[in-house]
């Protein structure tokens, strides 16, 4: 427990990757679903010829479901540009599914997700860590875990 000393390992000012990483690995825990989670990685399409990079990569080994996530800590709003690369990336690579995380995202591109591209800005992520209780010191321990690679 925290007695107040120091500030909780995740707060507004996070690393939006920290957030990224701490959101999945509980989320994935409370289901007992057994995953992993690899960083930086380079996929190829199915015919070797394109290469696409992925800040991580989530292998669900429960229900065999390769899921790819794009981190975009940016100051300037993520446009539709960059959510067609993404939605390419997802479809060439063959991933079940993709989560794209922003700081902010363009007015607009909201109306773009599909029911395989998931879109998600900084503000939305810090609500559902809150609401799930995941969010300050009272598990400051268990979330520090969850940062160490």
């Amino acid at each position: 427990m925290d007695n107040g000393d120091s500030e909780p390992v995740l707060d507004k000012n996070a690393k939006l990757r920290d957030l990224v990483i701490a959101f999945f690995n509980f989320s994935y825990r409370q289901l007992k679903k057994k995953f992993a989670i690899s960083q930086n990685v380079i996929l190829r399409d199915e015919n070797g010829r394109e290469k696409f990079k992925f800040d991580l990569i989530i292998m669900d080994y429960t229900s065999n479901e390769r899921i790819g996530v794009w981190i975009k800590d940016w100051k300037r709003p993520v446009g539709i540009d960059v959510y067609t690369r993404f939605k390419r990336a997802i479809s060439k690579t063959n991933l079940t599914m993709g989560f794209l995380f922003a700081n902010r995202l363009a007015s607009g591109i909201q109306s773009r997700e599909k029911e395989n591209i998931f879109l998600l800005h900084r503000g939305e992520l810090i609500s559902m860590l809150k609401k799930i209780g995941y969010w300050g010191g009272e598990r400051r321990r268990e979330i520090e875990e969850l940062l160490v690679e």
